[in-house]
């Protein structure tokens, strides 16, 4: 009941109802710090500083989802401050996680800062599953970004292809017309397999704007869906 009683004081950002909580001798960190997790998934900076100000508090608790749920809400001055302390500490994974859940939610200020932090691991493998993520989920401005990253030059063209690929398997129009538009030919080709996987996804799931879009996007496009139709795989009229 009392981690129930601060937690709600915590996410409401009732900072001296937290105070009196701690001043009778309840601990911080009880369940699994749930408290601050509380406080920072609902944006309470003033009440994370307080708890972080507690040594008992571990803001690693819970695989990290103190931090996890401030980069999926958009907190970036939680996550500002939680990666100043020594005790958050983040694997190869955590750091994944993080980029990943700021993706899905499309929170691009969050992942800009992400990506300007010692702590955060941005190895290619973390930024292409991410990219993978927000075409999925149809975060263009997410899309954007990541793509204009240096490393992304290590995209193979099959790395670059999957992205429409996902897009179109999700419904994501807007962010398949961006794609299209953004990538030059020399780093797609969609008369290939994907461009065939790309329109066989769309059209299975229903999705015809998408493959419509597809459709009106070049000769290369247009040669994969003649393919597509030839070989069985979908019939557009």
């Amino acid at each position: 009941m009392t981690t129930n009683k601060i937690g709600i004081a915590a996410c409401a950002g009732q900072i001296e109802q937290v105070k009196s909580l701690l001043n009778k001798g309840e601990d911080p960190s009880a369940g699994g710090n749930y408290a601050i997790l509380r406080a920072s998934g609902c944006g309470q900076i003033e009440v994370v500083e307080l708890l972080l100000s507690d040594t008992r508090v571990n803001p690693s608790d819970q695989n990290n989802d103190v931090i996890g749920d401030a980069v999926e809400n958009g907190h970036t001055n939680i996550v500002e401050l939680l990666l100043a302390d020594d005790r958050l500490i983040l694997s190869n994974n955590d750091c994944e996680m993080l980029i990943c859940r700021a993706a899905i939610r499309g929170q691009i200020h969050t992942i800009k800062f992400l990506f300007t932090h010692t702590k955060i691991d941005l190895s290619i493998n973390n930024i292409k599953l991410a990219t993978q993520i927000a075409c999925e989920y149809g975060q263009e401005s997410v899309v954007e970004f990541l793509l204009a990253d240096e490393r992304v030059v290590n995209f193979s063209r099959y790395e670059y292809e999957i992205l429409i690929v996902m897009a179109a398997v999700y419904n994501n129009i807007n962010t398949v017309k961006f794609l299209l538009n953004y990538l030059s030919s020399d780093k797609i080709n969609l008369s290939a397999c994907n461009g065939k996987l790309a329109i066989k996804s769309a059209v299975e799931r229903g999705h015809v704007d998408v493959s419509k879009t597809i459709n009106l996007c070049g000769d290369d496009i247009k040669q994969a869906i003649q393919i597509a139709v030839e070989q069985g795989y979908v019939d557009i009229r």
